[in-house]
Order: structure tokens, then C-alpha cells, then sequence
């Protein structure tokens, strides 16, 4: 029904004017009153040659992608008139924090993204590419360069609601096992770099954006690979150790116990890679809760098992009851395969088991699976584990609490199979590696927090990889100013967990980035946790100019995580911050934010009890007092069967 009206210089519309006579408003019914004039263009219509809907949209289909190509092509030449290729390539390579854009904002998918960008790009990169994945000391490089282009799938599929899975990338799987083995090579590197290549292609060009989010899932998984690699491996930590042979009899528990910790300024810039690309630098603090409780804790012992007993806990902090328990029994290197995946069944202990070589990553990686006993035999006797890991605080609390139990976790199994006692300069960079196996991508200022007591300066020097060496100044606090400290502390529990990876993401990608505002917020944290330092060990106490500096610090935070509509915020956050404004001098969400402990630092006079009262006793809020702890990890022998609350008492 769809007529063909042609023209030489204009339209003859006569054809179609009979059409408004049918269609006059005035007409109470649509009626064919035609007159001559009327009948005339009506038989003119008629006779007009006509094309049917799917026809117009067959003839019009090649057009709309000319003019779609020639729209994305104007964007092109806008975008690269303004990014230069070989400059981005001599920014990776001298590892300038000078900001590398590939892809130009957009509201729509660009179905030209693949040739018009991302070509060029790879095309220019694949020579330093190839050679950075190739050679050790130039990981950061091509990590830098995996985490750019991650970033960019994501954007160029803009479908948020997109599901997220892991898609087949054999090669580039390959990869990540050569990088892992140490035995990584240019035929690799080559081919992997190809796969990406021919990948992003065909996804481009795909109608659904899933094959785009799946290859961005792939290369951040590569780019966390060789950050791993950057920030050591066990063996550079502790040197060669082999396992100690059993005693007869070892009814006796290795417990180790640590407090929580607050961080008050420089977060984010111990995270890898920012702590070894731009330097780091942390204040925090060890803190006891409620009674001079230490919240977390990790025993082990050894069995005649054969096999390997893992227990997570969570107890009351009050009362020491369980609260939740789970548990797992490994007897096959397969049932360790689940190590990287954070929310698995005791993922943390797996992975301590693996740092320390209790059981070789190698074995565990193998698609073959073999008994554990294999690894438990020592002098031709086979001996078990039992390990448990207990927390007092709410998962997901923002106090450190999973780096400072891979610590405690740590320092038992060391003692436990090695006869090692790790010192807490040897367990921060452990928990490091540990945290990169988990692929939750820790920093290092969390574990620093708990293993040290009292107030510390951490930093770590630029360029500085395998292992990173992280500096930590324990600093004495006046009587005047540890007593305002647990005076004026507080801690609110938000009723909302939540897991640092969803948000440490955003931060890596728009780190890789070097958004200039990254670049300068980074700035800023390092300097904030020099000053925090400065504030609290001066003569003169200023406990106000330390408030100004935990809300400069948490402003800081939200600018890593996006900005205040990445969600590091909740609502219900905002809105008792609000309410408690005029009677605090200062406030943060711990850790990475997102929810979790917010600590509060009181107004002189003001009690805690006007704080909660302010707050109209809040349900969802739980309210803690927190002490200055100036007692770190502690490790001894426990004869007793079950659980004692009073192991995490600081002494």
C-alpha cells in the first residue's frame, strides 16, 4: 500500500491528495465523497506503482548503514583529530600517568566501533603488546593496556542490564596459565593477541552485546593475572621452606587473633596496580570492639586425615555463640578449583593453603585430579588439616576483616605445617598474593591495619613490584590524645554488606584509564594520609582538623568509585549522615564503602547516646564502641576442643 512518487524537480503530490479529503477532520465518519478533482488523484494512486513494508525496509537497510558508517565516521575523525595512537603507545610503554581514552563517549552502540576504533588501536598496540606479555618486568605494561580494553568492550556494549558471564577464550586462558607457570612465551603472547583481535570483531559486529561483556570479563581477568605476577610470589617472601614432620600426637590448636583496623586516609592508593605504579601511602589504626574484644581469629591443627577440614564462622561478638558455620572437607586437588571465586565455600582458606604451597597452585590448575595425600605426606607418614576461621564482625564490614583473617589464616597454617613464625613484614605481601589469587584484588593497607597494632604510616615507593615492600611506621599516641580517640570514636553498622571487588572494578577501570581527576584524587589520599599523621602526633591536639580530614577522605573515596551515583553511597548512608552533621566532626564509610561500619568522630561534649538518639534509633543501624588496640596479631598453643571467646580478649 506504500505508493512511489517521483519528481524531477519537486514532487507531484497530486496522487495523494484525495487523502486529505478522506481524512477531514470535519467529517463526523470517514466517508469517500470525492469530487473530480478528488476521483482524478484517487485514480492516480491507484495506478502508481506500490511497494509493500518489508520491501521499503529491504531497499532502505543498505542506505541506513551508509549513513550510519558516515555519521561513526564523522565521530572518528573528530576523535582521533584529538587522541594521538603513538603518543597512548609511548604513555603505556614509560609508564606516564597521562590519561589513554580509545573509545568516545557515546548514549547508542556504534556498529562501526570495531573498524573505526578498536583496529587502529590494536593494530598500533600489537608489536608492544606481544613484547610486554612476553617479558616479566613489563607486565604492568601490558596489564595496563588488558584493563583499557576491558573498559572499552563494556562501554562499546552499553547494555547494563546484560547478563554477566564467562565466556570459551582458549587462548587467552592459555595465557594466564603461562603467565601463572612462568613459562610464558612469544608464540603465546602472538596468538592470544590474535584471538583478541578476530574476538572483538565478530563481537562488534554482533546484534547482542553478551559476546562483548564475556571477552571484558576475559581481559580483566588476563590484566589481574599479570598483577598478580607484579606483586610477587610466596616463594619471594618467605624463601624456600618445605613442611615439618608430624609429632605423634598434635591435639593442640595454633590460634592466631588480631584486631580490626579504621582506616583514616591514603585507601585505594595501596590497591595494585596504583601502589606500585604511583606510590602508596595509608594512615589507619588497630581497633578492639566493645569490651577490648579482637574480632578475628584463625586456628589450625593437624589430623591423621589424609584430608583437609576447612570451617568458616561467624560468632557473636558478645557472646562468642555461632551465628553461621560453613564447612567443607577437600580430599581431591579438584575440590580447590573454586579458589578465585570469592562467594565459594571457604574460598579464603583454599587459597592460604595455596600461597604457603600446602597445596601446589600447579595441581590445583591441572585438568586431572589427584588425592590430596599427596601433598600431606611427609617422611612416609600422611597427616590431615583442620582449619577454621572465625569472624565476630558482620560480613562485609569494611574493617579489613578478610585480609586480616588471611593473616591470622597465615600465621597458623606457617606454624602449624612449616614451623614458621611469619612475622607480620612477612604476612603483609602474603596476603597480598592471597588476595590476588581469591580475585578480589586487595591492597595491602587492610592486612597492615590488623597485624600491627596502634596507629600506622604505611607506604610503598613506585616501581617497586615482586614482591611489593610495604613501609610501616607504628606511631605512639599521647595519653590525651588516645584517650579523646576512644572517647570520640564511634561505629554504626549499616545493616548493608558488601563485597570490595564490585566497587575495586570501577576503580581499576577508570585507574587504567588515568582520568585526570583519578590521577589527582590519588594525589590527594597520599598527601591525606601524611596529614592524618601529622594531626594526631602533634603536641597540640586538633582532633577537629582530623574530622575535616575523614570528610575529605571519604569525598575522595566517592570519586574513586565513580561519584555519587556509583551506589558507594546507599540512601539510608546518606541520610544518617545528614542527621548526625551537627554533632560530629567528621565521618567515612570504612574500607571501600558501598556499606559496611561507618566510623563517626564525635564533637567534644557530644555523648554517643545524643549521637543514636539523633539518629532516631535507626533499626537498620547497629551501634559499637571501638578502642584503640595497640596489640597486633598474637600467636599461641590452645589445648582446648571448642571455640573460647576469650582468645580474642587483647591482652
Amino acid at each position: 500500500i506504500h505508493p512511489i512518487v517521483k519528481g524531477k524537480e519537486a514532487l507531484n503530490w497530486e496522487p495523494l491528495q484525495w487523502i486529505a479529503k478522506y481524512m477531514n477532520p470535519k467529517k463526523r465518519r470517514l466517508q469517500l465523497q470525492f469530487g473530480l478533482p478528488t476521483n482524478r488523484s484517487f485514480q492516480k494512486w491507484k495506478a502508481l506503482p506500490k511497494l509493500s513494508l518489508a520491501e521499503i525496509q529491504q531497499r532502505t537497510r543498505i542506505a541506513a548503514m551508509e549513513f550510519a558508517y558516515r555519521r561513526e565516521l564523522q565521530d572518528c575523525i573528530i576523535f582521533w583529530q584529538e587522541h594521538d595512537l603513538e603518543e597512548y603507545t609511548s604513555i603505556l610503554q614509560e609508564r606516564q600517568h597521562q590519561e589513554i581514552v580509545i573509545l568516545p563517549q557515546a548514549t547508542r552502540r556504534r556498529r562501526f566501533d570495531y573498524l573505526l576504533f578498536f583496529q587502529p588501536v590494536l593494530e598500533c598496540w600489537q608489536e608492544m603488546m606481544v613484547q610486554a606479555l612476553s617479558q616479566q618486568e613489563n607486565y604492568d605494561i601490558a596489564a595496563r593496556a588488558l584493563m583499557i580494553l576491558a573498559n572499552a568492550c563494556r562501554q562499546s556494549a552499553t547494555d547494563e542490564d546484560e547478563e554477566e558471564t564467562k565466556g570459551n577464550y582458549p587462548t587467552i586462558q592459555r595465557l594466564i596459565r603461562s603467565v601463572q607457570q612462568e613459562s610464558n612465551t612469544v608464540e603465546v603472547s602472538t596468538t592470544a593477541f590474535q584471538s583478541i583481535q578476530s574476538t572483538l570483531q565478530t563481537a562488534c559486529s554482533s546484534a547482542t552485546t553478551g559476546t562483548l561483556i564475556q571477552l571484558s570479563n576475559a581481559l580483566e581477568e588476563a590484566s589481574l593475572a599479570l598483577t598478580a605476577i607484579c606483586c610477587g610470589t610466596a616463594n619471594d617472601v618467605t624463601g624456600s621452606y618445605s613442611i615439618v614432620s608430624p609429632p605423634e600426637e598434635t591435639p593442640s590448636w595454633i590460634v592466631s587473633t588480631a584486631p580490626a583496623r579504621l582506616d583514616f586516609h591514603g585507601g585505594w592508593s595501596d590497591t595494585p596496580p596504583i601502589s606500585y605504579e604511583y606510590g602508596g601511602a595509608v594512615a589507619n589504626l588497630g581497633i578492639t570492639l566493645e569490651d577490648g574484644i579482637k574480632p578475628l581469629s584463625a586456628r589450625c591443627r593437624r589430623t591423621k586425615s589424609g584430608s583437609i577440614a576447612l570451617t568458616v564462622e561467624n560468632r557473636d561478638l558478645k557472646t562468642g555463640s555461632i551465628i553461621s558455620k560453613t564447612s567443607q572437607t577437600l580430599a581431591q586437588t579438584k575440590d580447590l578449583s573454586d579458589y578465585s571465586d570469592p562467594t565459594a565455600s571457604c574460598a579464603l582458606l583454599k587459597c592460604a593453603l595455596m600461597v604457603l604451597g600446602i597445596v601446589p597452585l600447579s595441581a590445583v590448575q591441572k585438568e586431572e585430579s589427584r588425592s590430596l595425600e599427596q601433598c600431606l605426606t611427609k617422611d612416609g607418614t600422611t597427616f590431615g588439616l583442620e582449619v577454621v576461621s572465625t569472624s565476630l564482625l558482620p560480613q562485609g564490614s569494611g574493617l579489613g576483616t578478610s585480609s586480616i583473617l588471611a593473616g591470622c589464616l597465615l600465621s597458623s597454617l606457617g606454624q602449624c605445617c612449616f614451623g614458621m613464625e611469619l612475622t607480620p613484614e612477612q604476612l603483609t605481601p602474603l596476603v597480598l598474593q592471597l588476595e590476588q589469587l581469591l580475585s578480589t584484588g586487595g591492597g595491602w593497607q587492610d592486612q597492615v591495619g590488623g597485624l600491627y597494632g596502634g596507629l600506622k604510616y604505611c607506604t610503598a615507593e613506585r616501581n617497586v613490584k615482586c614482591p611489593i615492600r610495604v613501609n610501616v611506621k607504628v606511631h605512639s599516641l599521647s595519653p590525651e590524645v588516645l584517650s579523646s580517640l576512644n572517647d570520640r570514636l564511634f561505629l554504626a553498622y549499616s545493616g548493608q554488606p558488601r563485597l570490595a571487588k564490585n566497587i575495586l572494578q570501577k576503580v581499576l577501570y577508570n585507574w587504567a584509564s588515568r582520568q585526570p581527576l583519578i590521577v589527582e584524587t590519588v594525589q590527594g589520599l597520599v598527601q591525606g594520609a601524611e596529614d592524618v599523621i601529622a594531626t594526631l602526633i602533634k603536641d597540640e591536639l586538633d582532633l577537629t582538623r582530623f574530622g575535616d580530614l575523614l570528610n575529605e577522605y571519604w569525598n575522595h573515596k566517592k570519586v574513586m568509585a565513580g561519584g555519587e551515583d556509583s551506589g558507594v553511597e546507599p540512601l539510608h548512608i546518606t541520610e544518617l549522615l545528614q542527621k548526625a552533621s551537627s554533632l560530629v566532626d567528621g565521618a567515612t564509610l570504612c574500607g571501600a564503602g558501598g556499606g559496611g561500619f561507618i566510623v563517626l568522630l564525635l564533637k567534644d561534649g557530644i555523648s554517643k547516646e545524643q549521637l543514636m538518639e539523633s539518629c532516631n534509633n535507626d533499626s537498620n543501624i547497629e551501634w559499637f564502641s571501638c578502642q584503640v588496640c595497640n596489640e597486633g596479631l598474637t600467636r599461641f598453643v590452645v589445648d582446648a576442643e571448642e571455640f573460647q571467646l576469650k582468645w580474642h580478649s587483647a591482652n
